[in-house]
This record gives structure tokens, C-alpha cells and sequence, in this order.
């Protein structure tokens, strides 16, 4: 052989050569190692379906088919595994593991439920339990709605709205027996009196027994407003069952709930 220099010869690799082919070799070894059941780069789709069995999933992209398994993905082209997903070792024993995790607890008799493992005897309880909570639920939800509308039948029967374009009105003729009677002076462009309108339509809805005059007085100049000498509004009068004026709290809540709790 000729010699190239000390310690190398013409025809012999040299050491780099030999290290660097070792080191090549050795992270084939460890892709294919990584890549679980005997499955590596260069296997064949035969060999990756016997192995692993069906996959979960299929796609094809353009040449390449991606194969979906617990693992993670693996992809083929002309019939050779050309990409493994990192870890797809791993991720399959975990899966495997779970597997059989899964089929020990079945084999002694234990269902999953409720995100853990128990008795079917414990499973029944907990679902009558759910079962029961739920019709209180709706029962409790079916409670309220009924009584909602009932309020709601009581509010619509006991409010009267009275709109005659600001002509004088005999109040004597709204005043109900037997009930406490609310007259309540308002006009559409009367913010306080919106904000009025809900207390008092809450306060007839809970309270069977009242009834609710809701008369609008157009302008300061109507023939309504100069009768019953309304300089402000919201104004309010509250009659008790007889039909005898209680007081006229114009538009404080809590003074109109007090009169009709004192003759309530």
C-alpha cells in the first residue's frame, strides 16, 4: 500500500471516517429504536401495518400518506416510512399501557364514570342521586315560572292605562272596593316616571289585592293636569279597600310602599 503520511496508508480509511460512520450508524440505530415495534425509517407500509395494525387516521399529502396510531404519526412514500413522529415510542407504550389498564379494571368488573373507576352498585347511586338533583332542579325552575306568570296574569289584570289625550277623568270612577287602588300621574317624556314604572308594576304584581291606575297627563297644560292641580310628576295616590284617599307620596317608592302597607 502507499503511504500518505505517518500512521496512513493509501486504501485505509482513516479514523475520522471510521468515527463518523459509527456515529451515523448508531443514530440509525437509535431512530429506529425510537420509533417502536421494529418500526423505522425505511420500514415498509406492510411491515408498519403488521406491526402496529390499522391506523386511526389516514392522509394523504401530495407522494406522502400520513398514518395517524397512538404513538403519533408516521409517513410513507413510495411505499417506504420516510418521518416518524418524536417520541412515537413513548406516546405508544403509554397508550399501550393505558390499554391494559383499561382491560384490568373491565376484567374486574369496574366502570368508568364520573372521570374514575368504580363498582356498577356505585355507579347507580351516583346517577339516581344526579337524577334526583336534577328533577329538584326543574322542579324548583317550574316553581318559579308558574309563579312568574302568575305575577305577570296579576300585573296585566290589575293595571289599567289611561291615555284620553289629557281630558279631565272622575277619579271616584276608578277607585275599586274591596281593593287598594294606586293612581299614578305620568307622561311618556317623563323620565322619573320611567324609572318609577317597574317598583310599581313590581309592587301590584307580588301584592294581590292593589290595582293600578297608570293615567298620562300629555303636558302641564291639559285639562287633566289643571283639574287635579298636578304641578310635578311622577305623582302618586294611594286609596285604601273603602275608596278613602291614604295619601299622595308623589314619587318616592318607599313613602308609596309604606301607604299601602298600612291599609294593606
Amino acid at each position: 500500500m502507499q503511504t500518505l503520511g505517518p500512521g496512513i496508508m493509501k486504501g485505509t480509511p482513516n479514523m475520522k471516517t471510521v468515527v463518523y460512520g459509527t456515529v451515523l450508524l448508531l443514530i440509525f440505530v437509535w431512530i429506529q429504536i425510537a420509533a417502536g415495534a421494529d418500526i423505522g425509517l425505511g420500514s415498509t407500509r406492510d411491515e408498519v401495518l403488521s406491526a402496529l395494525g390499522k391506523p386511526k387516521g389516514v392522509m394523504t399529502i401530495g407522494q406522502r400518506e400520513a398514518l395517524t396510531y397512538d404513538g403519533g404519526v408516521l409517513e410513507i412514500e413510495q411505499n417506504r416510512v420516510v418521518y416518524i413522529e418524536p417520541q412515537f415510542k413513548e406516546k405508544s407504550l403509554r397508550a399501550s399501557n393505558q390499554r391494559k389498564f383499561e382491560a384490568d379494571q373491565k376484567a374486574k368488573g369496574l366502570v368508568f364514570y364520573d372521570d374514575r373507576w368504580m363498582k356498577p352498585e356505585e355507579q347507580a347511586r351516583l346517577e339516581e342521586k344526579k337524577r334526583k338533583l336534577q328533577e329538584a332542579i326543574q322542579a324548583k325552575q317550574l316553581e318559579k315560572d308558574r309563579a312568574d306568570a302568575a305575577k305577570f296574569e296579576r300585573l296585566k289584570s290589575a293595571t289599567r292605562i289611561h291615555n284620553d289625550e289629557g281630558r279631565e277623568l272622575d277619579l271616584n270612577s276608578l277607585i275599586e272596593p274591596g281593593k287598594i287602588t294606586l293612581i299614578d300621574f305620568y307622561a311618556e317624556w317623563c323620565g322619573p316616571c320611567k324609572r318609577l314604572a317597574p317598583y310599581l308594576a313590581s309592587l301590584v304584581a307580588n301584592n294581590d289585592g292593589l290595582v293600578l291606575h297608570k293615567i298620562d297627563i300629555v303636558d302641564w297644560n291639559s285639562p287633566l293636569a289643571r283639574q287635579y292641580q298636578i304641578n310635578s310628576i311622577p305623582s302618586v295616590r294611594v286609596y285604601d279597600r273603602k275608596g278613602q284617599l291614604v295619601g299622595k307620596p308623589t314619587g318616592d317608592f318607599n313613602k308609596i310602599a309604606e301607604y299601602v302597607s298600612s291599609v294593606f
